[in-house]
């Protein structure tokens, strides 16, 4: 992104530009690979799951923004897919992986919060409603065709992978 909102967004943006530069000078027989991903859940890291469960157990009334639309990737997946990345020996350069489809925030939440038969009231607001430093893309879904092409397989909606996370975790 070449007009980053944050400087969080600037950071990310300025390390992306770094490995450009090192991808373009590396040498034949080595590789270097940037996956991006989204909206990363797993074990051992506080991610949207588990914020929303321990809010659900703290709050009779949820608010999450409706507005803000991607794909949750679960970590597992991810490193499943790396792995297999690097076994093929692809050529360096950028990937982009993400559990298939897309759903908001709002959305993301409701049906975390319908895996643990949750009795309060999930709240739809917009991202201009909370208090943030960071400004966030409405939109952030990675194009994984490239990914799937070099590795000739289908990856799992997030709802199935959420699904593996819950039957693994609790």
């Amino acid at each position: 992104e070449e007009n980053p909102m944050s400087i969080f967004a600037q950071s990310k943006y300025e390390a992306e530009v770094l490995i450009r530069q090192v991808i373009e000078n590396v040498r034949k027989n080595q590789k270097v690979y940037m996956i991006r991903t989204s909206w990363l859940f797993g074990n051992g890291n506080d991610n949207f799951i588990e914020k929303i469960i321990r809010s659900s157990r703290q709050h009779e009334e949820i608010f999450v923004v409706d507005d803000q639309i991607s794909s949750p990737t679960y970590a597992k997946d991810l490193a499943e897919f790396s792995l297999k990345l690097l076994d093929k020996n692809v050529e360096s350069g950028i990937y982009h992986f993400t559990n298939d489809g897309i759903v908001s925030k709002y959305d993301y939440a409701k049906y975390i919060l319908e895996k643990i038969s949750w009795q309060g009231k999930l709240i739809p607001i917009k991202t201009t409603e909370i208090p943030s430093i960071a400004k966030r893309p409405e939109f952030s879904k990675l194009n994984c065709k490239k990914i799937k092409e070099i590795l000739g397989e289908n990856i799992s909606n997030w709802k199935d992978a959420v699904d593996r996370y819950f039957k693994e975790n609790f």
